[in-house]
């Protein structure tokens, strides 16, 4: 089992995308539908006044709780001007058992197990990802979402009053175009996965995956599992390794060509193809540039050692 990336039928989105927005930037923000306050007094986002983070979160999920002690520095740096509430969908045990061990969540804690806040914000937006934070201004409307350790930039901006709207509005624009492409090639990888698994050398594979590399040019990381899955998975009956190595090339250039993993992949598909000193070149690389890391050096070493022997 390789260490270094878990497998790209796990990895890969399983997410639909919709079109339209119910909500969009600059619209007047929904109410909280709260039915515990776990810490600190009630909050109407909608009431104006102070700006409101409104930050949708879990106790399980790790990229959450690495958020929250930089949401607590905000609330802190902040105190007078913004209100920051983390609201979790759990049952309020599991919530008030986390909370009261936490000593760095220095903000207001809510529990909305209805997913009617949920559904407000972040179904609106066609948000599925936790940690996801709003910014909700001091008259009441929708300026800024994104993930938490984002927020510095925008909220100082609104804070200072310098935010611009219209600038925002064209950038959620473009990252929900980029959201339907990533979709898009998700899904394309999954299909194509289930096909080179379902039978040899299927007559449709070849355009089918000539489609796909294109598809997942922009996205380095699915590129990367992709090629991954290609060159490791013995479901595969007939993998495609000239295929591998078109992907995994591409992945690491827009990469910049310094990410140990895609170096591994990389390394890897060129041996697969039979460029053996090719393949040790980028192989070592990929060993000097896993750092400190002491697992990934060791597999990625193992494997170093393996196109050697090979050549000799």
């Amino acid at each position: 089992m390789n260490l270094l990336r878990p497998l790209a039928t796990v990895m890969l989105l399983c997410v639909l995308a919709a079109p339209g927005l119910a909500l969009d930037l600059g619209d007047k923000a929904p109410k909280l539908s709260i039915e515990h306050w776990v810490k600190g007094s009630a909050i109407d986002p909608t009431a104006g006044g102070k700006i409101t983070v409104v930050e949708f979160w879990a106790t399980w999920c790790g990229p959450c709780r690495t958020s929250i002690p930089h949401l607590t520095e905000l609330q802190k740096k902040y105190k007078d001007k913004v209100v920051i509430v983390g609201v979790s969908d759990e049952k309020l045990a599991t919530v008030q058992k986390y909370v009261e061990k936490a000593d760095n969540m220095d903000y207001v804690v809510a529990v909305d197990s209805s997913r009617k806040s949920n559904d407000a914000y972040m179904k609106a937006f066609k948000q599925r990802g936790i940690p996801h934070a709003f910014i909700v201004g001091a008259e009441g409307k929708l300026l800024w979402h994104g993930h938490p350790m984002r927020l510095d930039e925008p909220l100082a901006k609104v804070v200072a009053g310098t935010f611009d709207i219209e600038a925002a509005k064209e950038e959620s624009r473009k990252q929900q175009e980029m959201m339907k492409k990533r979709l898009a090639a998700n899904k394309a990888v999954r299909d194509y996965l289930a096909l080179v698994m379902s039978s040899k050398n299927p007559p449709e594979a070849k355009s089918m995956g000539a489609t796909v590399a294109k598809q997942v040019a922009e996205f380095p990381q699915m590129g990367n599992m992709l090629a991954w899955e290609l060159l490791t998975n013995e479901r595969i009956l007939e993998p495609d390794f000239a295929l591998a190595l078109q992907v995994a090339k591409v992945a690491n250039e827009k990469s910049g060509g310094e990410d140990a993993a895609l170096l591994d992949t990389y390394g890897l598909a060129l041996f697969k193809n039979g460029k053996i000193d090719e393949a040790i070149k980028v192989q070592r690389k990929a060993v000097k540039n896993a750092g400190d890391n002491k697992e990934m050096r060791k597999e990625l070493e193992e494997r170093l050692e393996e196109f050697e022997a090979a050549k000799k």
